[in-house]
């Protein structure tokens, strides 16, 4: 027997992303990644269905100190809530499977724990460390955390909420 895919849950609410789900019942995650306002929408079970990346305005796109300056963040926020209503965005929390699409992935573990995870016992000499890090990827798996890439990493709780980034 086959089995399941894992689903990653990402949450509405973080400040870099925004994610939900949109009138023919895709899900949909959308934020910028610079020079582009990206857009990665997902079937109802959560595969990647198509990108897209709209143009930011030059004004925003073309200068670091202007998109950070409280006018430029106002522009890109602009920009972004139109694409949204353009789209017909509802936040709600989304359910994907493990995806990799314009340098936006999810991994199941940060790559310090994923190389422990391959050769525990050569990673490391220190025992007390190698324990630590035992204990500290059992946690991460049995809480069902992982590691979701959007311009930078966000280590993700289970339930979708931002753990660090």
């Amino acid at each position: 027997m086959a089995s399941v895919p894992r689903r990653y849950k990402l949450q509405p609410g973080a400040l870099e992303f925004h994610v939900g789900i949109v009138g023919d019942g895709r899900q949909l995650l959308v934020g910028p990644l610079f020079p582009d306002l990206t857009a990665i929408f997902f079937t109802p079970n959560g595969i990647v269905d198509q990108v897209v990346n709209k143009p930011l305005p030059p004004e925003i796109a073309n200068s670091a100190s202007e998109m950070f300056s409280s006018e430029g963040y106002r522009r890109l926020q602009s920009f972004w809530a139109s694409y949204e209503r353009e789209v017909g965005l509802l936040p709600r929390a989304i359910q994907v499977q493990a995806f990799d699409a314009e340098g936006v992935t999810i991994l199941n573990l940060p790559e310090h724990l994923a190389e422990f995870a391959r050769e525990p016992n050569t990673f490391i000499d220190d025992p007390k460390e190698r324990l630590r890090l035992a204990r500290m990827l059992k946690q991460w798996r049995d809480e069902g955390k992982f590691v979701f890439v959007w311009g930078k990493e966000f280590w993700m709780h289970g339930d979708g909420t931002v753990e660090s980034t």
